[in-house]
């Protein structure tokens, strides 16, 4: 709703929300495949080339995000917002916003690409990578572009 102003999007969150909650694991993440009609968290093991589905995550194969954080508080405090007819991303002040948006653009290189240094953080799908290595990061990509669009959405409303 907040990029339309429709408030019928907002309709199924609370189902959705409840969901994610009966399928939150026992550490507090979700899994990233689910079984349909049993709702079971699914994995994949890998035995050389072959990989093999299963209901067990004790030996994921570790180039691949299996399981991941729930944002279950994140997605109920953006929807307490919308259902009020406040937008998540006006929680941040302009101000706040449009020092992000400078940092975020001063960061482009010269061929306008924002390029992360590897520091040794496990990269889920990447190459193997040496320390110092530069790399394009599609999450950096991903999160920048949101902070930016924030930022020039919150502009067009004053």
């Amino acid at each position: 709703s907040e990029i339309t102003g429709d408030r019928k999007y907002l309709e199924p969150i609370p189902r959705a929300a409840a969901w994610l909650k009966r399928s939150l694991l026992s550490d507090g993440q979700v899994a990233r495949y689910y079984e349909l009609k049993t709702n079971r968290p699914l994995y994949m093991q890998r035995h050389g080339d072959k990989y093999e589905l299963t209901y067990d995550d004790s030996d994921l194969p570790d180039h691949y995000g299996w399981k991941s954080p729930s944002k279950l508080s994140e997605l109920g405090r953006d929807y307490a917002l919308a259902r009020v007819g406040k937008s998540p991303s006006t929680a941040n002040s302009q101000i706040d916003l449009g020092n992000k948006a400078t940092k975020i653009v001063d960061a482009l290189d010269s061929n306008g690409r924002w390029v992360d240094r590897f520091d040794g953080t496990r990269l889920v799908g990447q190459a193997k990578l040496s320390i110092g290595q530069e790399y394009l990061s599609s999450q950096t990509f991903s999160d920048n572009l949101t902070t930016l669009s924030h930022y020039v959405l919150s502009g067009s409303r004053e």
